[in-house]
């Protein structure tokens, strides 16, 4: 090999685009879609929400499936109880009040969750706030760490209105932060995902 500095770009002369997805933290952003994907095993519902950010203004922002801002994907918890359930309309009241469409939400009654996520979806999507995710993180089996996005199950929404916001957040609050546990030798490729993990029956 010939050693040269010839040609050589260094990092202080590249230029990084922002990422297009969002991070933990306290953050305006508005319901792209909300859908049902249901626990492998025990066929539990839970709710996905889609959400996206403010326009990024960098010129190399790059967003992702013509979004302008960048996105996230925010679980709600498994609804495996009739208690969980009604935890989950009260998160969504919340949302509905901090927007303003609290009323036209009101309107909406069904037996059935899918109807009632379809319909809840057409009232909430589009309006914006300001949220604080959370993040529970988890190795994959490779070692990697990853973010499993969720709403903490308090003080999780607001009013974009809201002049002093009361949302913060707090990485050294397990509600907010959750760090993946590294394992030890013996347990070397035994990882799962939130996904799995959130299903099993503990």
């Amino acid at each position: 090999m010939e050693f040269s500095s010839k040609n050589v770009e260094t990092k202080a002369n590249k230029t990084f685009a922002p990422s297009a997805y969002l991070g933990y933290g306290v953050h305006e952003l508005k319901i792209n879609n909300m859908e049902i994907e249901h626990a492998k095993t025990t066929g539990s519902p839970r709710v996905v929400f889609s959400m996206e950010g403010r326009p990024v203004k960098d010129p190399n922002f790059q967003g992702l499936e013509g979004c302008k801002g960048q996105v996230a994907r925010v679980r709600s918890t498994f609804m495996k109880t009739e208690e969980q359930q009604r935890e989950f309309v009260e998160k969504l009241t919340a949302m509905a009040e901090a927007m303003g469409v609290r009323s036209e939400l009101d309107k909406i009654e069904s037996n059935n969750i899918e109807d009632y996520v379809k319909q809840a979806t057409g009232v909430l999507c589009g309006n914006w706030a300001r949220f604080c995710v959370a993040t529970e993180q988890y190795l994959t089996t490779e070692g990697k760490t990853k973010d499993s996005f969720v709403f903490p199950r308090f003080n999780f929404v607001e009013s974009i209105d809201t002049k002093e916001s009361k949302l913060k957040f707090d990485k050294n609050a397990t509600y907010h932060f959750r760090p993946a546990v590294k394992p030890d030798s013996d347990t070397v490729g035994t990882a799962v995902s939130a996904d799995a993990a959130e299903d099993l029956p503990f």
